[in-house]
């Protein structure tokens, strides 16, 4: 996603009232899009928490563009190229705002993995466990935990760290909507 597109969705977000730091947002759709598939457009406002008030202009105004910007980054992780990549601030942000928002975007992908009622870790692979676990770790970390000082070391665990989030929530929607692991109790298997 673009910066500016990222812009966009900020001010959308900040229209709509949500509570929600960007990148926890853009996590939170990947996680929700991720455990459950593509939910209708009707319920991503609730699944995100978000109270539409119908008189309220400003908010009528953003919905439009808000579920635009949902099924891009829907289409984007379903990229058969694996192009998908975590909202995050541009690699010339300083390294504590990018590990910050890294921090953000587990956390927000982890809640959207969750509020799936269905949702079973237990189900999953030891591989997607680990995972899960992993990016529940990372959306502990603040700041200071991945700095040891040097500048360029530094730089190259964030961008390492940031791949195999990027590879992880991939192969992680795969076994959950291709079906690597037993199916979610209660989908149903059309055959």
């Amino acid at each position: 996603m673009s910066q500016s597109r990222a812009s966009s969705l900020e001010s959308l977000l900040l229209q709509l009232g949500s509570s929600l730091p960007l990148f926890e947002f853009h996590g939170t759709v990947c996680g929700i899009a991720s455990s459950r598939g593509v939910p209708p457009l009707e319920e991503w406002p609730t699944l995100l928490g978000i109270v539409l008030d119908p008189n309220n202009r400003l908010h009528t105004e953003a919905v439009a563009p808000l579920l635009l910007e949902l099924r891009a980054i829907e289409a984007a992780l379903a990229e058969p190229m694996l192009t998908f990549t975590p909202l995050l601030p541009e690699d010339s942000a300083d390294l504590k705002t990018r590990m910050t928002a890294l921090s953000q975007w587990c956390q927000g992908f982890t809640l959207g993995l969750s509020s799936d009622e269905r949702f079973r870790p237990e189900l999953l692979s030891a591989v997607s466990r680990e995972l899960i676990d992993d990016l529940l770790d990372i959306s502990r970390l603040d700041e200071t935990t991945l700095l040891d000082g040097d500048d360029e070391a530094d730089e190259q665990a964030l961008e390492e760290i940031i791949e195999y989030v990027r590879m992880g929530v991939l192969a992680l929607r795969d076994e959950l909507l291709v079906g690597d692991s037993p199916p979610l109790p209660g989908n149903k298997t059309l055959h």
